[in-house]
């Protein structure tokens, strides 16, 4: 996905009233993906909009993962989309 496109796709965001950032925790560069949505929502002057992060696929993470992703991330919502 080219620049734009994700920056227009992120347009939509503005006239939200809560974005829910839905984030892969298993992937390792989840990290920076999550910067580069941050950045693009600060571009066009969404960043205040109330938001929570998500982080899912908890049941790909060992015990000192999920230990290291609550204490980096103590206000996300730790979840598993696969298991309940």
């Amino acid at each position: 996905m080219t620049w734009w496109l994700f920056r227009s796709t992120l347009d939509e965001a503005k006239d939200a009233s809560l974005l829910l950032y839905v984030v892969d925790a298993a992937d390792p560069t989840f990290r920076e993906q999550l910067e580069v949505t941050r950045t693009v929502l600060a571009e066009i002057h969404a960043e205040d909009i109330p938001s929570r992060l998500v982080l899912n696929k908890a049941d790909c993470l060992d015990t000192v993962q999920k230990h290291l992703i609550h204490r980096e991330f103590p206000d996300a919502l730790v979840i598993s989309a696969q298991k309940q």
